[in-house]
């Protein structure tokens, strides 16, 4: 054996064990890879924890999950979290989602208070819509043929929401109903006919509470009759309008092409 071929099978000795060693690697990451999600999660919810202590002491503690192995393969127990709902982990994960979404609501009603001590209050899209027309004045919506100010909405889907937190009242044609908030603030959410704006459609609604249920904001309060809202609806349309609107009261719109229900579509400057 000459030199070069005891060169060349050295080299193929040496590249040979570096593969090796970089598969066992690549093998242990992929193993530990499972675990450091979860421990992400836990620490991102105790940062979570620590900067809302303040405001929050009275609240329940989101418990934290550790992922279990079951076996000694972590992508075979990822599948069995996957595609068994009554798996210890799968039932450990979603409770954790679930306790983190109140914590958040629970967050926005408290900012809701606080506007509502700063002399505003916040109206929000009932639906998932594309919007049309916004009447930020008195002027713009009788230009329109309506008597306060308002937006008009196409809705995306057939569910309709409470745009904020009060008393619920139906109108005798299912068609339209509204909303008083304990401020007085009144809403009015009634569909039409894009073609004329003006023509309600009559028992288009399925109560989802009864009339004069106190409701908050975000929660369903209505669906569509089966066959109304049809996919890439472009026919019915959902006019938000704020009755209790008083002559140059600050209202303040929020302008754009889609909203999901929940975003925020006006405030209003309440009277002190």
């Amino acid at each position: 054996m000459n030199t070069l071929e005891k060169v060349v099978l050295w080299v193929g000795i040496i590249s040979l064990v570096i593969l090796v060693g970089l598969t066992v690697l690549y093998l242990l990451y992929r193993r530990q890879g499972h675990h450091k999600i979860h421990k992400i999660l836990n620490e991102k919810l105790r940062r979570n924890s620590g900067t809302k202590s303040n405001t929050k002491q009275n609240s329940k503690p989101v418990q934290s999950f550790e992922a279990k192995s079951y076996t000694s393969n972590p992508l075979l127990d990822g599948a069995r979290v996957s595609h068994r709902r009554s798996h210890p982990d799968r039932i450990e994960e979603e409770n954790y989602w679930e306790e983190l979404k109140e914590r958040e609501n629970s967050e926005i009603q408290r900012k809701l208070e606080l506007d509502r001590k700063n002399q505003l209050l916040m109206i929000f899209s009932p639906c998932n819509a594309d919007v049309v027309t916004i009447h930020e004045n008195e002027e713009e919506a009788q230009e329109d043929g309506y008597e306060n100010p308002g937006v008009i909405l196409i809705p995306s889907d057939d569910k309709i929401y409470a745009p904020m937190n009060g008393i619920v009242s139906w109108e005798e044609t299912d068609g339209s109903l509204r909303v008083t908030s304990d401020t007085g603030t009144e809403v009015l959410i009634e569909a039409k006919i894009k073609a004329s704006e003006t023509e309600i459609i009559n028992d288009c609604f399925e109560k989802r509470v009864k009339n004069g249920a106190s409701v908050c904001m975000g929660e369903m309060i209505g669906q569509f009759h089966s066959g109304i809202i049809k996919r890439n609806n472009k026919t019915v349309v959902v006019r938000l309008e704020l009755t209790s609107y008083k002559k140059e009261q600050l209202i303040l719109m929020k302008h754009a092409n889609y909203v999901s229900h929940g975003d925020k579509v006006m405030t209003i400057r309440l009277e002190s």
